[in-house]
């Protein structure tokens, strides 16, 4: 359960208790920043490699670097800014264009054959003479450059396309006499892209093939400079990757920071049949890219075979973001979250651990309710909803429950004398429904559960979180290893079911970041709250319904593994109806790790422990409790005839409905707000052991 102010816990024992309900329309999906695009426009540009800078207090100096045939040319502000000559370079060869806050100058590094050079303007017209950082004594490749907050810099070069990466610092205006190779080199075969950004460390994003399988990848890596250690490499993480066999690469990367998260753009092309060439853009699903990334998604209407350029501004006032190929491009602005608390009439939503749906409905007798008064922005499908649900307490409004959904309908009602903007939404199990595997993938030997788990819900843009305290869940996420495999065109929803029905665990929606909670039930229900009906039943908080039940379910529960089986059976002894009486009810479970009779002979039994676990056996209303979570013990306590004794019964949450509907009429005192929880309750019995 939920922590409680003290407050708010009297208020929901309070006959005149008072809703505290709040929601916003963010432009987020499930808590990742969204790109939202609209023309920029066409520069006249050949097909060439282009590099984006924004000065950070001005938005409307967006300086842009290309390098065309032999030409390195630069166009600001872009793209209306006519292109002009810089320098004279070796065809093909890196660079990059970054801001120094801290000098307030745009600078580009790049290679002109063996020597890695450098130059600065202040207002992206007018540049400097060009120095020679370093020369080398083969040709430079892909390079890439990034700015601390503190004025220092850092450039990173391949030589060639070879697994050399070097990098070079500056500091306190002096470059370091020789660049260093970085310690990642035997991890890959050779490299054909790389952009950088700084925050804290330095960031990369790189391009080539892997090494020893020779699979062309996209990789994320950090360098230290503040929070690791000083020029210390991470190990690669992967953004996407394809078969060694395919005719696929990936080159010319991009990278940029926003709000924390990491996105990158690369190029993808398809030799083989059905040729293409398409700019792809991911993102990290943590703050930070050295993490699990979103499956990438072509970016439309950039045709390039050089990849896009991204730059990021934000001020607090405007938060944009570039996407620009050669010719054409996007730019995306980020507006602020929209309030719409104050014309909400009705709330609902319901929660089990499969599922997550919300309905929002939103006074529109303006016609108004889908924009916000005051920024560019609208409320559309695929953002995030954030509500907020609480009392008001003598300390103010005070909420504690807090749910974050995406957008799947918007629909605009109009009837007699009422006008209302209607908003569904549903969580991240319902997103990952929708998410099909494009290809095949079989997780790496040695790869835990909970990586495999992590990466697939990753790959449909959601982050997993592992509950902590008594939810914390068991072992089987950290230690087991199954060989696991996924099929082209297998549903998300089936994936991750497959790795969580053989444990012992579940999984919840994250309350506030949206995405999915791996959790345990813990034994203990001492600390239940309690919800009472009938004369001094002992209890603040009022029954207003319950139900308890008993209902035909799964009894028997066959675990088939790759060369054997196990079956466990539900024989009464601890609820379920007697197999012998009503005949099986047979579940089917597939697990390729289970090898062994003991792994096979356990996970049937977690599957039907699971079932048992999972069954609703009645159904609660009770006020609204902002406590409350999935598979919290509850307890009630009913005494309907004073000369009868007091009863009682113990159940756990698996489903959680919420409902709330405002006062249509305050002032004249003729309506009534309703706000009532719906429990689904299971046998608390399941989850004993």
């Amino acid at each position: 359960m939920l922590t409680l102010t003290s407050t708010l816990q009297a208020a929901i024992g309070d006959p005149r208790r008072k809703p505290a309900i709040a929601a916003s329309v963010q432009p987020y999906r499930f808590n990742v920043p969204i790109l939202t695009a609209s023309w920029l426009g066409a520069n006249g540009s050949a097909d060439t490699q282009l590099s984006l800078a924004v000065n950070p207090t001005d938005r409307s100096k967006l300086v842009a670097v290309r390098s065309n045939g032999t030409a390195l040319d630069f166009s600001t502000p872009y793209p209306s800014g006519a292109w002009t000559n810089l320098d004279t370079i070796s065809a093909g060869q890196g660079f990059q264009l970054a801001y120094d806050p801290t000098a307030a100058v745009f600078a580009v590094a790049y290679g002109d054959g063996t020597a890695l050079k450098f130059r600065t303007s202040a207002d992206g017209l007018t540049w400097s003479a060009a120095t020679t950082i370093v020369t080398e004594a083969s040709n430079i490749g892909a390079v890439a450059l990034a700015f601390d907050d503190s004025g220092d810099a850092c450039v990173f070069y391949v030589i060639g396309t070879s697994t050399t990466l070097n990098r070079i610092r500056r500091t306190a205006g002096a470059w370091a006499a020789s660049g260093a190779n970085w310690s990642r080199s035997s991890s890959v075969a050779n490299l054909t892209g790389l952009a950088a950004y700084w925050r804290a460390d330095y960031f990369l994003a790189v391009t080539g093939l892997a090494a020893t399988s020779l699979a062309p990848t996209a990789w994320a890596v950090r360098m230290g400079d503040t929070f690791y250690a000083p020029n210390a490499w991470s190990t690669l993480k992967t953004i996407t990757e394809a078969d060694p066999a395919s005719t696929l690469t990936f080159a010319y990367p991009s990278i940029v920071d926003f709000d924390g998260y990491a996105f990158a753009t690369f190029q993808r092309t398809e030799a083989g049949n059905v040729p293409s060439q398409t700019v792809q853009l991911a993102h990290s699903l943590s703050p930070g890219p050295i993490g699990l990334w979103s499956e990438p998604r072509p970016v439309p209407w950039i045709d390039t075979t050089h990849g896009a350029a991204l730059a990021h501004f934000d001020d607090d006032t405007y938060n944009l973001t570039w996407i620009a190929g050669s010719a054409y491009g996007h730019v995306s602005q980020h507006p602020p979250s929209y309030d719409v608390s104050a014309r909400i009439l009705a709330l609902s939503y319901r929660l089990t651990p499969g599922s997550l749906s919300l309905r929002l409905e939103l006074d529109n007798h303006d016609g108004n309710a889908r924009f916000h008064p005051s920024a560019d922005f609208r409320i559309d499908v695929g953002r995030d909803v954030l509500v907020s649900l609480g009392y008001h307490t003598s300390a103010g409004a005070e909420h504690a429950t807090f749910l974050r959904a995406n957008i799947h309908r918007i629909t605009d009602q109009i009837g007699p004398g009422a006008h209302r903007l209607i908003i569904e939404a549903s969580g991240p199990w319902e997103a990952m429904d929708r998410y099909r595997a494009l290809a095949a993938w079989t997780a790496p030997a040695g790869t835990t559960r909970g990586n495999t788990f992590q990466r697939v819900a990753a790959l449909a843009g959601l982050e997993v979180s592992t509950a902590s305290g008594g939810f914390a869940p068991s072992t089987a996420w950290t230690t087991d290893t199954p060989a696991f495999a996924i099929a082209a065109g297998e549903k998300g929803s089936t994936t991750l079911q497959r790795l969580l029905t053989v444990t012992p665990d579940f999984v919840r929606p994250a309350f506030g970041s949206g995405g999915l909670e791996i959790c345990t039930a813990p034994v203990d229900t001492s600390g239940a709250p309690i919800f009472a009906l009938g004369p001094s039943p002992g209890s603040p908080y009022p029954l207003l319904d319950l139900q308890l039940a008993d209902q035909l379910a799964p009894n028997l529960f066959r675990l088939q593994g790759p060369d054997r089986y196990a079956d466990s059976a539900r024989l009464g002894a601890d609820g379920y109806v007697d197999i012998l009486s009503v005949g099986p009810a047979a579940q089917l479970v597939r697990d390729l790790d289970a090898t062994t009779n003991t792994a096979a002979t356990t996970r049937a039994a977690n599957a039907r422990k699971r079932a048992l676990q999972l069954e609703p056996r009645g159904r609660a209303v009770v006020p609204f409790h902002p406590g409350l979570e999935l598979f919290d013990p509850v307890a009630f306590r009913w005494n309907l005839n004073p000369l009868d004794g007091l009863e009682d019964a113990t159940r756990r949450i698996v489903g959680l409905a919420v409902d709330y509907r405002a006062d249509p009429a305050p002032a004249a005192g003729a309506g009534r707000v309703a706000y009532t929880a719906t429990l689904d309750l299971a046998e608390a019995a399941g989850f004993d052991g």
